[in-house]
């Protein structure tokens, strides 16, 4: 496969960007939780606040973080399916 076929593959795009968002979970999570961190609790289905016990103030970093890494601005909504 040739190296412009890779760039315009959306699902190798898509999975790109699934482990960029991970990697960006896992930080913050790893920042907040410490010793009691556990990477491989971190999925796209992770849940922020009852799996991860990440707060608002958590998530608005999470958020800002998200924005900062793909160069994007996301609705205020973008997390809150995510919070409760």
């Amino acid at each position: 496969m040739s190296l412009p076929a890779l760039h315009s593959d959306g699902a190798l795009a898509q999975r790109a960007a699934d482990q960029r968002l991970l990697a960006i979970v896992s930080e913050l999570a790893k920042e907040l939780q410490r010793a009691a961190f556990e990477p491989n609790k971190i999925t796209l289905a992770t849940r922020f606040e009852s799996e991860l016990g990440l707060g608002s103030l958590a998530c608005a970093e999470l958020l800002s973080r998200v924005e900062q890494a793909f160069a994007r601005n996301c609705p205020s909504t973008f997390l809150r399916g995510q919070t409760a």
